[in-house]
């Protein structure tokens, strides 16, 4: 064999062995699973939006609405759906919170990414932002909260409830505020009509742009 040939078969030889760690180094993207949580009434709204556009996750409604509740739980493109009553007059918030509690160690006791949509304002979606972030903080696991803050014509009794969550999660890098107000005003010429079902397209697509972050 002439030095030439020598080269050659020594340079193929390197080649094939350095390609088991080209191929190592070429990893595929690893997509976490994600929960999709719909708290309330605008919560839910957001989900059967999310799931229309997400073919992959696990989606999961909560409602104090008995009347949705039975939609929602019929709806074969949602996997599970729970139902809690409405406070009465008789029951304090303790006895109400421990209700909510126990149900939503049920629905997070799994190592999914978390993914809570809600409108805040309401008993239902603020409650529950509020217990379940809280429960996911202590058991340290991972999740993203995106949240709809009420227009002004909603009246003062939503915002008054939105106000302690925001200023509780201001500075907190897994929630995110949608401000209806402030969203409104790209759109001058939304009609009213359209404003809750023109907030559940915004939240998806802030949805979009958050799970970047975790695709490794």
């Amino acid at each position: 064999m002439n030095r030439k040939d020598f080269l050659k078969n020594i340079s193929a030889v390197g080649a094939i062995a350095l390609l088991p760690k080209i191929e190592l180094s070429a990893k595929p993207i690893q997509h976490p699973k994600f929960h999709f949580i719909g708290l309330g009434s605008a919560g839910n709204k957001a989900l059967l939006e999310f799931r229309k556009h997400i073919v992959n996750g696990t989606f999961t409604a909560i409602n104090i609405d008995l009347k949705e509740h039975v939609v929602l739980s019929k709806n074969k493109k949602i996997d599970s759906c729970y139902w809690h009553k409405k406070r009465t007059e008789e029951e304090s918030w303790d006895e109400i919170k421990s209700q909510l509690q126990e149900q939503s160690y049920d629905i997070t006791n799994t190592n999914d990414h978390f993914v809570l949509l809600a409108g805040l304002g309401g008993v239902t979606g603020t409650a529950l932002l509020t217990i379940i972030s809280s429960m996911l903080q202590i058991e340290n696991k991972k999740y993203t909260i995106i949240c709809t803050v009420p227009y002004n014509f909603e009246g003062t009794r939503p915002s008054l409830a939105s106000y302690q969550f925001i200023k509780e999660n201001k500075i907190n890098k897994n929630v995110n505020f949608i401000f209806a107000d402030t969203f409104a005003k790209k759109y001058p010429g939304l009609k009213m009509i359209d404003c809750f079902s023109a907030l559940d397209t915004e939240m998806l697509k802030m949805w979009l742009q958050e799970k970047q972050k975790f695709e490794i």
